[in-house]
């Protein structure tokens, strides 16, 4: 029986509008430090606080060094938090940075991720999280959106491990950068679906998409194509907010 390979594209179209402008850098990380200590401007808040340190190594996809937290005996919740940034004037923000995380084989329940706090701490705004399990997360540089509060004037992030820190092996993470979000910015964050589906059997792909840009997006394509470019299914998409995400179904059949 034959197969299919296939890619799957997003098309925007936007009349009219530039995609490319200078952003506002309002906050950059590198973790530019000596070796095997936390920088003093970074703290945590735990109560048995996880091994993070400066470490020399680059398996996170920058250069050293880079941010890493070990395995130890620590158990419960734990938040790395970044100094104060001033973003005074912008509320539709982006964080980028790179990271890598290895896992270790065995799943005792442990969950990660990333928060932010517009209230020096007191409540903790989640940007994504999601249970350790038994899979590494792929080094690769990560961007999430966030809208701050009206009349925010600052804001922290942080990354938090929750469990047993027996269950990783290395968190790894550099190159943070804060910034004020472009005007058009509209991403795929997910694609599921069969690459090599069989003839006269329909298959099905799930596409998500985010909007990544100030402005609301209206006007733009969701299409699944061959690699040469041929079209083989396509929809209209909706109308779709700053850091608002929407899945899309496309079907095809191929003969």
């Amino acid at each position: 029986m034959k197969r299919f390979f296939t890619q799957l594209f997003i098309l925007k179209c936007l009349a009219g509008t530039g995609f490319l402008m200078a952003q506002d850098v309002l906050f950059t990380e590198g973790f530019d430090y000596p070796a095997g200590d936390l920088p003093s401007n970074w703290t945590i808040d735990a109560e048995q606080p996880p091994e993070w340190s400066i470490n020399v190594s680059q398996i996170s996809g920058g250069s050293a060094p880079e941010l890493y937290m070990g395995y130890g005996m620590q158990v419960g919740l734990s938040r790395l938090i970044s100094p104060v940034i001033d973003i005074n004037g912008y509320n539709k923000l982006t964080i980028k940075y790179k990271q890598y995380l290895i896992n270790y084989a065995a799943d005792w329940g442990e969950t990660i991720g990333m928060d932010v706090t517009f209230d020096g701490g007191t409540t903790w705004q989640p940007l994504w999280e999601q249970p350790l399990g038994l899979l590494n997360i792929p080094q690769d540089e990560f961007a999430y959106y966030v809208n701050s509060p009206a009349g925010a004037t600052e804001m922290q992030i942080a990354f938090r491990f929750e469990g047993n820190n027996m269950g990783s092996n290395g968190w790894a993470i550099v190159d943070i950068v804060v910034l004020d979000s472009t005007d058009d910015d509209l991403l795929v964050t997910k694609i599921m679906g069969n690459t090599t589906p069989n003839a006269g059997q329909e298959s099905m792909f799930m596409v998500e998409v985010q909007n990544g840009g100030k402005l609301t997006q209206g006007n733009y394509s969701i299409k699944l194509m061959t690699e040469e470019g041929t079209e083989l299914s396509s929809l209209s998409g909706e109308s779709i907010e700053f850091a608002e995400k929407k899945q899309y179904i496309l079907n095809w059949t191929p003969t």
